[in-house]
């Protein structure tokens, strides 16, 4: 689906490239590995907001919209809201007690909604993408990879719909 992703953006990007990411270091400095289609999609895709409304935790961000600069924050978030949050999700084998730990941020919007990572497995491409909208104490699990859930969001505007409606602009570059 990374494919379909970057094709859909082509247009919007700058082009070349002109970074690199250790991608190790970056592993290391956070303590946990990465999926393989978020690391593909940072290496071709700088630091940016999809539909002017959805940022990617990019590692080259500035603080607001960076992995680095925002993991420990966001995820401390998470274990502060855990006592009365509802998790929805579909993995049997989870505890909801757990599941505070096994999240890690990788999106945010411009109204307070955090994408993250649900770390249901050892896999980080098995990893699926869980939405906490900023405004109430429920995840919503949906069982999707970061890079279907971007597909989805930028060819349906899902699950943000009409606030997408009449987006034409797909990506804009923070560089």
């Amino acid at each position: 689906m990374i494919d379909e992703v970057l094709a859909l953006l082509t247009p919007s990007l700058p082009r070349p490239s002109f970074w690199t990411i250790d991608w190790n270091a970056i592993e290391a400095e956070l303590g946990h590995r990465l999926p393989a289609d978020y690391k593909r999609l940072c290496d071709q895709v700088p630091p940016g907001r999809f539909h002017e409304f959805l940022w990617l935790q990019h590692p080259l961000g500035a603080d607001g919209a960076s992995l680095l600069g925002r993991e420990a924050e966001l995820i401390a978030t998470v274990h502060a809201m855990a006592d009365g949050t509802v998790w929805e999700h579909e993995h049997e084998h989870l505890d909801d007690a757990a599941i505070p730990g096994l999240l890690y941020p990788c999106l945010i919007t411009d109204n307070g909604d955090t994408g993250y990572w649900l770390a249901a497995t050892d896999d980080p491409d098995a990893w699926t993408i869980m939405l906490h909208k900023g405004r109430d104490l429920e995840f919503s699990d949906f069982g999707v990879s970061l890079s279907e859930f971007l597909h989805d969001f930028l060819t349906e505007g899902y699950p943000f719909g009409a606030i997408m409606s009449g987006e034409e602009t797909l990506f804009v570059s923070d560089f």
